[in-house]
């Protein structure tokens, strides 16, 4: 039911997930709002499986990106124009819809065909994904003693960081930072993001990707690659949304640039306030 109550209240919001509804039905069969708005008197076993398909990667995505657009356009109908974006993770795609380099048609349709491909990766060992209340530097020092692969995937703030690779590798640094009394947790993920185990899905989505026609940005955005501006050119901004996927997420480095260019006000497009929480964190002092 994420921001049904807000697509009730304002036009522009219901408009944005009828947009969605229309595309994703066309690009997979299923409407978005039809999966993540229940119906009057479901039962609890209904309510569980609408539960579990929201939280499938292919339907995750799109809804993230098309609550993200909802809010950004509805601030933006109201005057609050910002003087750069940034998106953490899949939230880089509603960062660039909101700066002109997608139209919401074709941000979600880079969304979901991005979900599709990292949700159908078949390999052996799919990875896992956990979160660290550590900083990055930290984190990655023990990780260097873990055997197997796993990597520091979001550097999200001082106080989390989110690690990613083969199953077995990020089972022993949970179990490594518990035993230093580091709060250490797996999350519920199909892949591990962030990572080479992603490798497999960047032909088949680069194809799909380079068909979207694509604008220079209007709005400066910040990239979770590089903690740098994207570039103005076409390639360069394939490129490095393809780089994104198995790349960590500098979020923080993100936050500090933002800030060293004079960005003194942060304002989060999203159903939730995790990012905001991260900038607090971060930029604490």
């Amino acid at each position: 039911d994420m921001m049904r109550d807000l697509a009730a209240k304002y036009q522009v919001v219901q408009e944005t997930f009828d947009e969605a509804d229309r595309i994703l039905e066309k690009m997979i069969g299923v409407s978005l709002t039809g999966t993540l708005w229940s119906k009057p008197g479901e039962s609890k076993a209904e309510l569980e499986k609408r539960e579990d398909a929201v939280k499938q990667t292919q339907m995750t995505q799109p809804a993230m990106m098309t609550a993200d657009m909802a809010m950004f356009r509805l601030l933006t109908s109201f005057g609050i124009k910002p003087d750069m974006v940034i998106g953490h993770s899949l939230g880089e795609y509603a960062a660039a819809t909101a700066a002109g380099v997608f139209t919401l048609e074709n941000g979600l349709r880079a969304v979901t065909s991005r979900a599709k491909e990292m949700s159908s990766v078949k390999v052996k060992d799919p990875g896992k994904m956990a979160s660290i209340a550590w900083p990055s530097d930290k984190v990655e020092k023990e990780l260097g003693k873990i055997d197997g692969y796993v990597i520091a995937a979001n550097k999200n703030c001082p106080q989390q960081t989110v690690i990613a690779g083969e199953c077995g590798a990020v089972e022993k640094a949970v179990a490594k930072f518990v035993s230093l009394g580091v709060q250490a947790q797996e999350i519920a993920v199909s892949h591990a993001f962030h990572s080479a185990i992603i490798e497999p899905a960047i032909g088949p989505y680069r194809k799909f990707l380079e068909d979207i026609p694509t604008a220079p940005w209007t709005i400066p955005l910040l990239s979770n690659v590089s903690a740098d501006y994207f570039p103005a050119d076409k390639q360069g901004t394939y490129d490095l949304l393809l780089k994104q996927m198995t790349s960590p997420v500098e979020f923080i480095k993100q936050l500090e640039r933002m800030y060293s260019d004079g960005v003194r006000t942060f304002i989060e497009c999203g159903p939730k306030r995790v990012l905001s929480a991260f900038a607090t964190s971060t930029l604490k002092d």
